[in-house]
């Protein structure tokens, strides 16, 4: 297993953190563009897929969540060994796959809700004169 530096690892978080901020803020897109086409649906079956979209993006809300409190716990960790004087070498192979996971859900589940919008966005006329 390769290991990295104390200073790799705190980049690591940085880039990890700085991705999960995207990520919450695409979700909360996401969310604001759902209950918009939600708003205008007749039918129960898309109903239905609506509010499991909008669950399936507060589970991620909540997964972020955890990243960020294991990447805070993990920097205070980093912290306190350098303070020390500690070197520490090791890698983060299960964060990373976690986050690597995360990311490859995510992607799948935008895919589908840009579909499922795509096909109920409320029909808007537009008169040009």
């Amino acid at each position: 297993m390769a290991t990295k530096r104390i200073f790799f690892l705190h980049q690591e978080h940085s880039n990890w953190l700085n991705q999960l901020s995207f990520c919450f803020d695409e979700i909360k897109c996401f969310q604001d563009e759902l209950a918009y086409v939600a708003s205008s649906l007749k039918q129960e079956k898309e109903q239905k897929m609506a509010k499991k979209y909008r669950q399936k993006f507060m589970d991620m809300l909540y997964d972020i969540d955890e990243f960020r409190y294991i990447i805070h716990l993990h920097e205070n960790y980093l912290a306190e060994q350098a303070q020390k004087g500690q070197h520490l070498a090791f890698d983060h192979c299960e964060e990373c796959d976690r986050i690597g996971d995360f990311e490859k859900k995510f992607e799948r589940i935008k895919k589908d809700v840009r579909a499922f919008m795509a096909n109920n966005l409320p029909k808007s006329k537009v008169e040009i004169h």
